[in-house]
């Protein structure tokens, strides 16, 4: 079972956020990065409002500010 789930979060993190395919120059680069990343899903996922895939949320995201806001607002209030 912990397996299934380690693998699951690999594959979203891959789809969603191209993380294999990045290749940060900087060796603390990684480190850093990997926890932004977690965070940005978890607060992707919290959105019910929006049925978009966490890619299409992400591009959301990248073109509204207002959306951006709307979901930042709503992680920090825990709603």
């Amino acid at each position: 079972m912990h397996w299934k789930v380690k693998n699951n979060l690999h594959w979203m993190m891959d789809v969603a956020f191209s993380e294999d395919a990045c290749q940060t120059k900087n060796e603390n680069a990684a480190e850093n990065l990997s926890p932004l990343r977690r965070r940005a899903l978890n607060i992707l996922q919290l959105d019910k409002t929006n049925k978009r895939s966490i890619k299409g949320k992400r591009k959301k995201v990248g073109w509204s500010n207002s959306y951006m806001e709307k979901l930042l607002k709503a992680f920090e209030t825990g709603a």
